[in-house]
């Protein structure tokens, strides 16, 4: 029986960095720690090798940052006012980057087993399992229902609603006793304990990678 390994970080410590973006982006410690958190951020999808992903972040965060250094204050401010939820989506950008290399390098296989390694209850467990494999079938079908739109030439806002809504009522309907019937073949029900092909164990680069957040974060919190 072959054993696959993981391919980026543990699942548990990619849920300890979401908490910690969180906490940097709730304790607004100003550009330097969120810059270094942001850095490191793209310095492990880097390694992982989620270029796209890491150029879209960079480009991102330095398009906010000169908004909020340069142009937001050089306009009246009405238009300041207007274009500070921009500056509001930058505080939250280091959960938004954790999260991007989270669902970049995590599976669903992964976050099951790291989940399953920290004792949580299994409800809990399938019922998260169940979600995070339904959102890529709903973008999916997203794609699909915009292009059939396109191809009819739909332009009134309640044909579209319509048009968008019934599909994604009956796919959802459709998918979920899809997802319930796999959970079921694969033994869902039985109450034993749960067995993975999937090596999930703490290594180096995860110690490494979570004391530098932790101490960033600490730093975050003292330096408020």
């Amino acid at each position: 029986m072959t054993v696959s390994h993981q391919k980026g970080l543990d699942a548990r410590i990619g849920l300890c960095l979401l908490l910690l973006s969180f906490i940097i982006a709730v304790a607004q410690s100003g550009l330097l720690i969120a810059g270094l958190f942001i850095g490191g951020i793209i310095v492990l999808m880097l390694r992982f090798r989620l270029r796209r992903t890491a150029l879209r972040l960079v480009v991102i965060y330095f398009l906010l940052t000169g908004l909020q250094l340069w142009l937001i204050p050089l306009l009246p401010p009405g238009l300041a006012s207007l274009l500070a939820v921009f500056i509001y989506f930058k505080m939250l950008f280091p959960c938004a980057a954790a999260a991007a290399l989270f669902t970049g390098t995590t599976s669903v296989r992964a976050l099951m087993a790291g989940l399953q390694k920290l004792h949580v209850p299994q409800p809990l467990v399938v019922s998260l399992a169940v979600s995070v494999r339904y959102f890529p079938t709903l973008k999916q079908d997203l794609g699909s229902i915009w292009q059939a739109m396109r191809l009819r030439q739909i332009r009134v806002i309640g044909q579209k609603l319509e048009c968008l809504y019934v599909p994604l009522l009956l796919s959802a309907v459709n998918t979920g006793e899809a997802l319930a019937r796999s959970a079921l073949l694969r033994g869902i029900e039985n109450p034993g304990p749960k067995s993975s092909l999937l090596s999930v164990q703490i290594d180096r680069q995860d110690i490494t990678a979570l004391l530098y957040f932790a101490l960033l974060t600490m730093a975050a919190l003292l330096w408020r």
